[in-house]
Order: structure tokens, then sequence, then C-alpha cells
């Protein structure tokens, strides 16, 4: 998609439909590892019922940016951050 590798995160929070404080949110942050943004890496993180923010997000990114780094062979590169909402 370009001349230089990148890389594309998503995240997101699903949240039980039960009302009991046992039940957990599930958050997924995911990330491509691919010139072609046909190839994504993932990690499923449980949270604390209801709970928006995602606690363990630098881990997570940390992570899926060296599953990148492997996978498309190293190297230093410019990085830019471009957030949607």
């Amino acid at each position: 998609m370009g001349p230089r590798p990148f890389i594309v995160f998503g995240a997101d929070v699903t949240h039980p439909t039960g009302y009991t404080e046992q039940d957990p949110s599930i958050a997924a942050v995911t990330a491509s590892y691919d010139k072609t943004l046909g190839r994504y890496s993932a990690c499923i993180l449980v949270q604390k019922h209801r709970q928006e923010i995602i606690t363990e997000l630098k881990q997570a990114a940390k992570a899926l940016l060296v599953n990148f780094y492997k996978k498309v062979g190293g190297g230093r590169w410019h990085m830019e951050l471009c957030l949607v909402p």
C-alpha cells in the first residue's frame, strides 16, 4: 500500500448483557502486520465488569508492535499517529 511498512490498529470493548458483577467485559486490540492490510493479529483481554477503558492497552500494543516488527523484517521507520474516533 506504500513504499514503507505501516501498521493499522483497532480496539474495542464489549460488555456482558447481564447485570451480575461477575460477568467480565472483553477488550480486543488488533493490528495489521503485512503491506496489503490483509493479515491481522489480536490480543484479547478480560476486564472488570462494564469497564470501558482498556487497562492493558500499553502491553497489548507493545506485543502487536513486536509482532509487526518481526513480520516485516525489522528496520527503522518514521512513525505517524492518526486517531480516528
